[in-house]
């Protein structure tokens, strides 16, 4: 989404004695963008939506440095079928950032006290989109994720089954916090809901250098699991969730400090190993992205971040045994038994179609060569 020449509207504000004069107005080009999910809470021609998000927020002034700002979004709105391939959908949304007005003027120089300055900035935004789908839905050739995420709607209980995965690895941090790389141990535990998506919480603590103590670094949280193979031998994943770090008082950074908890922003992905039907060797890349060093001992927890610079990536390196009972793994076993190899598949296919061939062939003969001439 983006706007052009704006104009910014600063001369009416008021900023108090502090200003002799009123701030001179400019242009200004605002930019948008992101990511937004979409929850539907119904099927059917008209479905209630929930949407969530975030992104980046860029000001560019005709004069003076661009800005860039953190913005989170969330909103309520509907989506009706308006003909058979086209939907309509309203939203209502709301966004968050932060943004000093000052710093959109020109030039932004010695910029005057403003008494709401660091303050939370809302916009309220409504949304109006139309959806057109090209062509028809080949449904007799929907691909495994179809078939499952529709039992999933159909079902919500179906293939529900429970994960562990007790694993180790490596906690490292960015170097401007002044903290040393941890080795730890943990366990993540959860539910699957099928082969495709599972809810994992974990918890994990610090370990020494030969694993026969504790650390006092704690981590725990929960994230989702996208499984991009369905299950299959060598399965690819996307990670997407949140959590916090924890550290004792008797913890030091390499300054002699101890640092204050952080929460933290979780994105990564990894690789699911089949070791039989039950047991899985996982290898996942995390990064725990959460806000910077303390600044002068004052600590900014991470959704009051103002900028993406303000943010720094945490590497989170682990390898653990999946341990599957039920749900993902009954359901890959049950599709291998059921499913039969790709060539029979084809032969049995072209059996079908020869088949039903034949029959339209015998009705078209049946109607025209039984016909009386006239």
């Amino acid at each position: 989404m983006a706007s052009a020449d704006r104009p910014t509207n600063l001369s009416a504000l008021a900023f108090g004695d502090s200003v002799g004069a009123p701030l001179p107005d400019q242009l200004l080009d605002v930019a948008s963008f992101g990511g937004d999910l979409t929850i539907g809470l119904s099927s059917g021609s008209f479905a209630p939506l929930l949407m969530g998000g975030g992104g980046i927020l860029r000001f560019q002034p005709e004069a003076g440095e661009e800005l860039r700002r953190i913005q989170l979004r969330y909103g309520v709105g509907f989506r009706g079928v308006l003909a058979n391939a086209l939907e309509a959908e309203v939203m209502v949304e709301r966004s968050r950032y932060y943004l000093d007005p000052p710093e959109l003027a020109a030039p932004a120089t010695a910029l005057p006290h403003e008494p709401g300055a660091g303050a939370l900035r809302r916009n309220l935004a409504d949304r109006l989109g139309l959806g057109l789908q090209p062509g028809e839905g080949d449904f007799a050739g929907a691909s495994d994720l179809d078939r499952a995420v529709e039992g999933r709607v159909e079902r919500p209980s179906s293939g529900l089954g429970l994960a562990l995965e007790p694993f180790g690895g490596r906690q490292t941090f960015d170097s401007s916090m002044g903290i040393d790389d941890q080795d730890i141990a943990g366990l993540r535990a959860g539910l699957d809901f099928g082969p495709f998506v599972g809810l994992h919480g974990f918890h994990w603590r610090g370990v020494n250098d030969d694993y026969d103590a504790w650390e006092g670094i704690t981590g725990y949280g929960g994230e989702a699991q996208f499984n991009l193979g369905g299950g299959a031998a060598f399965s690819p994943y996307l990670l997407a969730g949140g959590g916090k770090m924890e550290f004792a008082p008797d913890f030091r950074t390499r300054t002699q400090r101890v640092p204050a908890d952080r929460t933290a922003l979780i994105l990564g992905g990894g690789v699911d190993l089949g070791l039989g039907s039950t047991v899985r060797l996982s290898a996942a890349a995390r990064s725990y992205l959460t806000s910077g060093p303390d600044d002068g001992g004052v600590t900014v927890d991470l959704e009051d971040i103002r900028s993406p610079g303000d943010l720094v990536h945490n590497w989170h390196m682990s390898v653990g045994l999946n341990i599957g009972v039920g749900g993902r793994r009954a359901a890959i076993r049950s599709r291998r038994r059921s499913r039969p190899s790709r060539p029979f598949r084809v032969l049995a296919e072209r059996h079908l179609y020869r088949q039903g061939r034949a029959r339209r062939n015998r009705r078209y003969l049946r109607r025209h060569l039984h016909r009386r001439p006239p």
